[in-house]
């Protein structure tokens, strides 16, 4: 199942959904290690 990922130490989240994380953040360079599975969207303010 493909979800976003983000990143653990700097709160980073990727913008595709994939089904594995990202090789590295693109904000602090974290390894794939440090990634965690985001299920949801943040919630939109309108």
């Amino acid at each position: 199942m493909k979800c976003l990922w983000r990143c653990e130490k700097c709160g980073w989240t990727s913008k595709e959904k994939t089904e594995l994380p990202p090789d590295k953040c693109e904000i602090c360079e974290a390894g794939i290690k440090n990634f965690e599975p985001v299920d949801y969207y943040p919630p939109r303010y309108e």
